[in-house]
């Protein structure tokens, strides 16, 4: 009869603290980061992207400083300045594409955001300077 009853205490309290635990996509999340996508064309060879100071929509988390930022492809771009949630991406003119920059906080959480240079319009004339003379 006692071990009945210690049954019916425990079980509850274990059922009770499986839902408890975060899955691994909650602890790591995702670190949104603005612009996500961006097109860099003409002289246009900066951009500054800011990663979101919470996560989550229904309960936001704070990100946890330092920030990690980084490039897929360093002969296309490189980040040459970075402080608190911001970090400024520099295009080279060694590539052409896409470059996929990523920002890690202190808890190992992601975000992403690709930057593109469109080559063939690099370096037409804007219409907004032109004459017509």
């Amino acid at each position: 009869m006692k071990r009945h009853h210690l049954i019916l205490i425990i079980l509850p309290l274990i059922l009770l603290c499986a839902g408890c635990e975060p899955d691994d996509d909650e602890v790591r999340g995702e670190l949104p980061v603005t612009p996500a996508t961006t097109t860099l064309t003409g002289d246009e060879k900066t951009v500054i992207l800011t990663a979101d100071v919470s996560i989550g929509d229904t309960n936001p988390e704070p990100i946890v400083y330092p920030l990690e930022w980084s490039v897929s492809d360093s002969s296309m771009g490189s980040i040459v300045a970075q402080s608190a949630d911001k970090a400024t991406y520099t295009h080279t003119s060694r590539g052409t594409g896409g470059n996929t920059i990523m920002v890690r906080d202190g808890l190992a959480r992601e975000g992403l955001a690709t930057v593109f240079w469109d080559s063939s319009i690099a370096n037409a004339p804007s219409i907004a300077n032109d004459t017509g003379q």
